[in-house]
């Protein structure tokens, strides 16, 4: 790290602390003072470190390292276990963080389908790739995003509450049997969905056996669009 770089951080460690002076802060942060001052003349502090200081302080982990986004985590609700598990992952190699915009306001209905909220409105989550990678299987990050799970007919897959990672059909083609996001009307759904070129239907299906699929003919699908591909999910617990 160059010298400025060390100098925001310091900067940032204090403002998180809310003094001026290094020996509070250290106290308030929970470094040891004799750390701060190796640091100083290494002119170097570990990221692992960084990551962990704005777990345990409840702060954006890039904001406090590089400065960027929002110093408070925008998204209370997001599971420690998350966090936790990202410093984890991260500190095992994959380091690089990136953020994924979480749209706490939007439920997909994995029942009889809830009411669309905007998806404009989001606050970026921020996770380290090796968390991504070997946590979720999610390997490319290009216009994921995060919403949630309402009702329980995709358990025991999907359970109601649970976070689900969605990838764009724009980046990708239809996968025949994947669980996707399905915007009906003003209606958001998650459903496993299969299409039939021969019967030229849709086939809308829950995991729960309880639950009788949807089937609509493609000329009857006219006001439903895919919004993405599930492809990763957590539970909040």
């Amino acid at each position: 790290m160059k010298k400025r770089e060390i100098e925001g951080i310091l900067e940032r460690l204090r403002e998180i602390a809310g003094t001026h002076v290094d020996r509070e802060m250290c106290e308030k942060v929970g470094i040891k003072y004799g750390t701060l001052d190796n640091w100083k003349i290494r002119d170097s502090i570990p990221s692992k470190r960084l990551r962990q200081i704005a777990l345990d302080n409840s702060v954006n982990p890039a904001w406090l390292e590089f400065g960027e986004g929002e110093m408070l985590k925008t998204d209370t609700s997001m599971p420690d276990m998350v966090n936790e598990a990202s410093v984890a992952y991260g500190s095992r190699g994959g380091k690089e963080l990136v953020n994924i915009p979480y749209h706490a306001s939007v439920y997909a209905s994995a029942g009889g389908g809830s009411d669309a909220t905007s998806m404009v409105e989001s606050s970026p989550v921020t996770f380290s790739r090796g968390f991504l990678n070997s946590f979720l299987g999610i390997y490319n990050v290009n216009g994921l995003s995060i919403i949630n799970a309402a009702g329980d007919s995709m358990a025991p897959t999907i359970k109601s509450g649970e976070l689900m990672f969605v990838y764009p059909m724009e980046n990708e083609g239809f996968k025949d049997g994947s669980i996707y996001v399905v915007m009906c009307g003003d209606a958001l759904l998650v459903k496993r969905v299969w299409i039939n070129p021969i019967t030229k239907e849709y086939t809308l299906k829950s995991d729960s056996v309880e639950v009788e699929p949807i089937v609509m003919k493609l000329d009857e699908a006219s006001g439903c669009h895919f919004v993405g591909r599930v492809v990763g999910h957590l539970d909040r617990v």
